[in-house]
Formats: structure tokens, sequence, C-alpha cells
């Protein structure tokens, strides 16, 4: 059931501002192994992977925001630095599957990319834990 609740929050915060996307980043974050299970976590991201050509019917910019997203949870640790190469396998060149993890990469292999991807949807890091707690139960609230 893990796997459902983040498939369909990084869909629903693709299709949102910087903002929500900050907070979905951040509820993963939080909810990682205490709510939702490393196995759960990496089966729902790999879901959003797979499903990656529907998604870019709906959002243009899914490949770009989607490699944000695992961006995001690889420095976070709430996903493995591997999974791109897992999940990309055998994937044909010129795909959105391939453009995905080609994209990953380069996220990962930039020049501060720890800070970068923690500032990916704006100045959301570096905040008071009271601030993060009430953005939280926002999130929590709305979705």
């Amino acid at each position: 059931m893990g796997h459902y609740f983040v498939k369909r929050l990084v869909t629903l915060a693709l299709d949102r501002k910087d903002k929500e996307r900050e907070m979905a980043s951040s509820l993963l974050s939080n909810f990682y192994a205490e709510v939702i299970s490393a196995d759960q976590m990496q089966k729902g991201f790999a879901r959003l992977v797979e499903s990656i050509d529907d998604l870019v019917l709906d959002v243009p910019d899914a490949v770009e925001l989607l490699s944000l997203f695992i961006a995001r949870g690889v420095v976070d640790d709430v996903l493995p630095p591997a999974c791109t190469s897992r999940w990309a396998a055998g994937a044909p060149e010129g795909s959105n599957l391939a453009a995905l993890k080609h994209k990953v990469d380069l996220h990962l292999a930039a020049r501060h990319s720890a800070e970068r991807m923690l500032r990916c949807w704006g100045s959301g890091a570096g905040q008071s834990y009271a601030e993060t707690k009430e953005r939280i139960a926002k999130v929590c609230y709305c979705y």
C-alpha cells in the first residue's frame, strides 16, 4: 500500500508548483522507514519510472521533474544510488526512460549535487524543525 501512496503523491506533485513539490519531497523523506518501508518506497518510484511514457503525455516536462524527485530521493537517502541503473536497464536509446536515467545521473554527478538537490524546488531546505513539521501537516491535510 505504501508504494501506491508514493506513486500517487509524486504524480499529483508533478502537476503542482515548486512549493508543493518541495512539500512532497519532504513528506517522503520524513515518512521513510517509519511509515513507508524502503521496499515500498523503491517500488513506488519503480512504478513511476515504468509509467514515464504516460506521465509525459499529461506533464510534458515529467522526465525533468521525475529526475529531480529521484535525485532528491537519493540525496535524502530514501533511494539507493544504483536504483536508476536497475530500472533503466535495457532502455532503448532516445526513449523517455533513457533520458530519465541520463538526467538523474547528471543531477547526481554535478558539483555540489547534494546541496543543489536539497534546494531543487526552491528555498525549502534549511527550515527549522517547526516549519518543516507545519508544512508536513499541511501536506497531510491536503492529501
